[in-house]
């Protein structure tokens, strides 16, 4: 009998240190997992606000390009501009 009174206690020393360990890993689980959550939020509202989307037609206007029209299957397209030599609209294909 004197024996079984020490293991009693060292596993109920070890179910108590083992509950300790579980809370703790829930805990640090929870706490990692809040991180992550709060980077990609910030990661998606920085992406988001840190540049203003252009349309590509504003683009191509900026540099001197008009009446941009893109082809059906949306592999190429066409445009106008102006030669600063003569005044007129060049039709131009890309």
């Amino acid at each position: 009998m004197s024996v079984e009174r020490p293991l009693t206690k060292l596993q109920e020393a070890c179910e108590e240190q083992a509950q300790r360990d579980l809370a703790m890993n829930t805990r640090m689980t929870a706490r990692f997992l809040t991180l992550i959550l709060i980077g990609l939020y910030a990661a998606t509202s920085l992406a988001d606000d840190s540049k203003p989307s252009l349309p590509l037609e504003s683009i191509f206007r900026s540099i001197g390009l008009d009446n941009l029209q893109w082809s059906d299957d949306g592999t190429r397209f066409t445009y106008t501009r102006r030669d600063p030599a003569t005044g007129l609209l060049d039709k131009e294909k890309l």
